[in-house]
């Protein structure tokens, strides 16, 4: 027997997630492309888990180990920091990233644009 977790028709669309996705779509990299977010949770305000929040320090150390495993299991591919955040994570597990805008707030376009130079050069 199934249940569903939500009464919606639709599934819910993260924002950020889309806009990610659909320039790994235009930029032909979907299928070469591993994701992993530093927080392998989607932390939200309290009492509204619909709404974004910055992840804590202790959050960020969650999803540190798994991180540390998938850059040790392929040691060719280019590691890119998704926001200042995660650029600074990075940095504290000395692994070495390229940075690009987020693409939350107002970001996507800078985002799309530094993803495309980091395929493109």
């Amino acid at each position: 027997m199934s249940h569903r977790l939500t009464s919606r028709a639709l599934p819910y669309s993260e924002p950020s997630a889309t806009i990610v996705w659909e320039t790994l779509y235009n930029l032909g990299i979907e299928e070469s492309t591993i994701l992993w977010n530093a927080l392998p949770m989607h932390p939200h305000k309290s009492r509204d888990e619909q709404s974004n929040r910055t992840p804590t320090s202790e959050e960020f150390e969650i999803g540190k180990r798994a991180l540390q495993m998938l850059v040790r299991e392929f040691p060719l591919a280019k590691v890119v920091a998704v926001g200042r955040k995660a650029e600074q994570s990075l940095k504290t597990m000395d692994i070495r990233a390229e940075y690009v805008r987020h693409p939350a707030n107002g970001g996507a376009t800078k985002f799309a644009q530094g993803l495309e130079l980091l395929v493109s050069g």
